[in-house]
């Protein structure tokens, strides 16, 4: 049950996005009747539509404590996704602008060649940045992987994206933990906690983005051969 406050909060994000998609050029309905709804979504009704030809955006809204069943809307996705044109977005209150697009984003190929990047960092004894830049690649990494699975969660704040990978299996129990330890480290150095390297936690997190970063590339290019 919604509380007042996750209502005022909730009512807040829809007038936000209405606003900024507005700016956008889309026309946006507000949590609008399932007549109006583009194409049949069974029994769920959206928080905001957003159509801008050829397509548009269906958005649905969270508060913080609302409980998120990525399953049930993940398969909201793949329906939206067989309308060309138009995607499914989760959104929560404390949601980042992310583009809504994979052509916004660094492809594979972009992330590998970053990674050679940190490498050299660390290897020419600048770690500092290498921690700050390599957690970068993993955010970005978990966005673009939201986004091929058909999981609407690319928007989410960071902890939450890896909170819901690891769930649904995309990162182990040993991959999840080295991410969590690097992530203090990493806000630590961020917010000028005078957090001390841990070099080898640098290493291990260096090596679960790389394997990340490497098999979902690996898949695209098996993918793409069998579609030739």
């Amino acid at each position: 049950m919604m509380t007042q406050s996750n209502h005022t909060e909730h009512d807040a994000k829809l007038q936000e996005l209405k606003a900024r998609y507005e700016r956008d050029g889309y026309e946006v309905l507000v949590e609008p009747q399932k007549g109006v709804v583009p194409f049949d979504l069974g029994n769920y009704i959206p928080d905001l539509v957003a159509s801008k030809p050829p397509g548009g955006l269906i958005i649905e809204v969270k508060t913080a404590n609302a409980r998120t069943s990525i399953e049930r809307y993940q398969s909201i996705a793949h329906i939206v996704q067989q309308h060309p044109g138009w995607r499914f977005l989760l959104v929560t209150v404390d949601d980042l602008n992310a583009p809504a697009s994979l052509r916004e984003m660094a492809d594979w190929d972009e992330l590998v060649a970053k990674l050679g990047v940190t490498r050299s960092l660390i290897d020419t004894g600048n770690s500092e940045p290498a921690v700050l830049y390599l957690w970068s690649i993993f955010e970005a990494a978990m966005r673009r992987l939201a986004i091929t699975t058909t999981m609407p969660i690319e928007r989410l704040p960071a902890t939450k994206l890896m909170n819901q990978l690891f769930t649904v299996g995309y990162l182990s129990i040993d991959d999840f933990t080295t991410a969590k330890k690097f992530l203090i480290m990493r806000n630590g150095i961020t917010h000028g906690f005078g957090t001390p390297l841990d070099d080898p936690l640098l290493e291990s997190f260096l090596r679960v983005v790389s394997s990340l970063v490497q098999e979902r590339k690996k898949e695209r290019t098996e993918t793409e051969r069998l579609d030739e």
